[in-house]
Order: C-alpha cells, then structure tokens, then sequence
C-alpha cells in the first residue's frame, strides 16, 4: 500500500471522534504509539509477531550474520519505523490491502 493509502485507511479505521485530521501515520511515531495503546491483549500479541517479522525481514542480511540473531530482532523492533507500525496495525485489524 502507498503511504496514502495507509494514512486513510488507518484515519477510516478510527471513530470519527477519534480521527486526527491531516496526520501524516507513515511518518509519525507518536500518532502510531496513541494507535497502538489501543489494541487488546490479543491485537497487541498479534501486532508484536506481525513487526518483528517486518523489521527482521527488512534487516535480515545485518542479522543473519550476528551470533544472537533473534535477540537483536526483536531489539530491532525498537526502533521500527512508523511505516512498518502503521502496516502491522493495519495487518491487525485486517485492513491491509496487498
């Protein structure tokens, strides 16, 4: 999905009280972190599994070649992009479109 298309799915899966209106989600962490704080147990445990993969698949080569490869992953997923959160929220919530 463009990043276009991500901004309106995600602002269309909120509540209309709840949209933020010209929010860049692609772009910013802490609009993502607010989007994220409102995930069950279950979508959160879902999302966690759904990042790493985004994120290990992205730094594979870099991982690949350090002895404690899962460890770094996940630390990986730290530093995850808004893009790759705004991706797994969507995949989450069944919103995302190939």
């Amino acid at each position: 999905m463009t990043d276009q298309k991500i901004n309106t799915a995600l602002a269309e899966s909120l509540p209309s009280v709840a949209r933020f209106s010209n929010v860049d989600y692609c772009h910013d962490l802490n609009i993502m972190h607010q989007l994220e704080s409102g995930l069950s147990n279950r979508e959160c445990e879902t999302f966690e599994k759904l990042l790493f993969d985004l994120v290990q698949e992205e730094h594979l080569k870099w991982i690949s070649g350090h002895k404690d490869s899962i460890k770094v992953a996940t630390m990986r997923t730290w530093h995850a992009t808004a893009q790759q959160r705004a991706e797994a929220f969507l995949r989450v919530k069944k919103l995302w479109k190939d």
